[in-house]
């Protein structure tokens, strides 16, 4: 798989300290719907379970994964499934709407279902599924696929940004049944807080015991893909690498490591994203984070000769190294 397209999963960026929301989104309070807990489903219902988000990278968006599985002896096909979308701008208009749900996939008894489309409306004051006072929601249609009757379906779909989480309300249509239930749905965008400026790498690694009178590490160790050096060991690792300035894997960890130290001298625990609004911070931490994926199977401090990544992937580390190296000497601790 192209390392541009590997997924980075919402726990490996919890080192990052960040909020949802902030003070330019704010959560929609639903109108009062009759919900069903997970827990006291009717005869011949269906369940819901939110699974989780993946973060990517590369494309900047976030997928959402449910499990829709029958219950109670439910024996009858989805034909739709719908879901609320609370996030609120300041000024009052919604943050996702229909027309952003992009990636749909929905998977029963290993088959994928193709032709589904997503959609703004449900019912139209028909009484089997009228979701005509709900005021945001999307709906996924056209659900056609083999499947048995005790199968469950696997629902994912993709929004833009960095997209946390809140709680609102999925409907399953079946048969004649228009089935609410309360579950995880997406939330506002995550801003994350981060440092406003970066020592060099030279600040840490060319002479680490000795600048500025001395100079500590504000953690015991700091990881880069593959690997992980105390002070020391980056001291001896610079050693070896300094005078091979086309050493394009050493390079990048030197920068990566760079702003991952100083985010932490600056009380923040690791590489969060900048807020996109903000012109004076670039988004160095998503060249971090590139930096990190790609380094994953490269550890510095062995002794074996390196395993050559692929050209493609050689070349997107150099231009992450050299934005982040910009990106210092314009903020500058």
């Amino acid at each position: 798989m192209n390392q541009f397209h590997k997924l980075i999963s919402a726990g490996a960026l919890a080192t990052a300290l960040f909020i949802t929301g902030c003070d330019k989104q704010k959560m929609e309070v639903e109108p009062s719907i009759a919900m069903l807990s997970q827990d006291a489903q009717p005869a011949g219902s269906y369940s819901v379970t939110f699974t989780g988000t993946t973060y990517s990278i590369s494309s900047q968006s976030t997928t959402f994964t449910y499990v829709v599985a029958p219950a109670n002896g439910a024996t009858f096909d989805i034909s739709h499934f719908n879901m609320t979308l609370p996030c609120l701008n300041a000024d009052g208009t919604y943050k996702y709407t229909a027309s952003d749900v992009f990636n749909v996939t929905v998977v029963s008894g290993g088959n994928t279902f193709t032709g589904l489309t997503v959609t703004n409306t449900e019912g139209g004051g028909n009484g089997t599924c009228d979701l005509s006072g709900v005021p945001n929601f999307f709906k996924i249609d056209n659900f056609s696929g083999a499947r048995n009757s005790t199968d469950s379906y696997t629902i994912s779909f993709s929004l833009p940004g960095h997209v946390g989480t809140s709680t609102g309300t999925a409907w399953v249509k079946y048969s004649t049944i228009c089935q609410p239930v309360s579950v995880t749905v997406p939330g506002c965008e995550i801003v994350e807080i981060t440092s406003s400026c970066s020592f060099s790498q030279g600040f840490y690694f060319a002479k680490p015991l000795d600048n500025n009178g001395k100079v500590e590490w504000p953690m015991t160790s700091v990881t880069v893909g593959g690997t992980t050096v105390t002070q020391s060991e980056g001291a001896l690792l610079w050693d070896r690498y300094k005078g091979k300035a086309g050493n394009v894997y050493a390079r990048a960890f030197f920068q990566a490591a760079s702003i991952q130290l100083s985010f932490a001298s600056n009380n923040y625990t690791g590489p969060g994203q900048y807020d996109p609004n903000d012109a004076t911070k670039g988004s160095v931490s998503a060249d971090v984070a590139l930096i990190n994926e790609l380094l994953s199977s490269i550890n510095l401090k062995s002794t074996t000769a390196i395993t050559a990544l692929p050209l493609i992937d050689q070349l997107a580390l150099q231009a992450a190294a050299g934005r982040i190296g910009a990106w210092i000497g314009a903020n500058p601790c």
